[in-house]
């Protein structure tokens, strides 16, 4: 497994903390490829999703949006296995 997978940074939120996962290339280029093959849009979702604001990465917390590949990690967690697992194994 790579190490980078196993790695991130606690970030503050307003009611205690949250994980923030380090994604390696590698592993967005399988969430990428997971999104093409079940026809999800573009944050993972079904493709007719619509969002407040047109967006689901926007995080009233903070003034910054929220990472894509781990929404859609979030949303999707059996994607999780995929994506620690090796390619070919």
């Amino acid at each position: 497994m790579d190490t980078k997978a196993a790695t991130g940074t606690f970030l503050p939120r307003a009611k205690g903390h949250y994980f923030r996962m380090t994604i390696t290339d590698e592993q967005k280029r399988t969430i990428d490829a997971w999104v093409k093959k079940n026809g999800r849009n573009e944050y993972g979702d079904k493709p007719d999703t619509h969002y407040a604001g047109g967006n689901p990465l926007f995080d009233e917390m903070s003034p910054k949006l929220k990472d894509r590949y781990e929404y859609i990690l979030e949303r999707n967690p059996e994607l999780k296995t995929e994506i620690e697992t090796p390619q070919g194994k």
